[in-house]
């Protein structure tokens, strides 16, 4: 059900550039912890998506020097990869915005016609979470919350998800 409203077989790209600075750090309980406040700027072009965006990440916890490489502020970039820090963890928020020129899944199809909707081009993601590493084994619990994509959407994205990894 719903086939003739698939998008059309169609060759897509995105080149993206992505900058992330740790903008303040500071340690808690005589070094053991400590929290930083992480900002990001990121651009992309191509008939896939083309955006802007900025964000803010704040975090709180152990070994965040080790794990800074895999700090995003952007909360659908975030990597749960502290094999550096195996003992490490930290709590997170992140609020990120974005102007969005085209997303093929709510544009359609650039060279053909095919079903769309009115992309809104403002948009913002606010995430929090945690990332705990024990020995090899590492865990990422994330929470999101999405403005709306396209106009008439029923309600905003919420979801949370759980990654596992395991470093051999």
């Amino acid at each position: 059900m719903g086939w003739e409203h698939q998008l059309v077989n169609e060759f897509v790209f995105r080149l993206q550039a992505k900058r992330i600075w740790r903008l303040f750090e500071a340690p808690l309980l005589s070094g053991e912890t400590g929290f930083d406040l992480i900002g990001s700027v990121s651009g992309s072009v191509g008939n896939l998506r083309s955006d802007i965006g900025t964000g803010l990440n704040f975090r709180w916890g152990k070994e965040l020097a080790k794990s800074f490489p895999a700090a995003s502020a952007m909360p659908l970039e975030k990597f749960n990869m502290l094999n550096n820090s195996p003992d490490g963890w930290y709590v997170f928020v992140n609020i990120s915005a974005y102007y969005v020129a085209n997303d093929i899944f709510i544009n359609g199809n650039t060279f053909k016609d095919s079903h769309s909707f009115e992309l809104i081009h403002g948009q913002y993601f606010f995430s929090t979470g945690v990332i705990l590493n024990m020995a090899n084994w590492g865990f990422l619990f994330t929470i999101l919350h999405m403005s709306d994509e396209y106009e008439s959407q029923g309600e905003p994205s919420r979801f949370g998800s759980l990654t596992v990894t395991y470093n051999y």
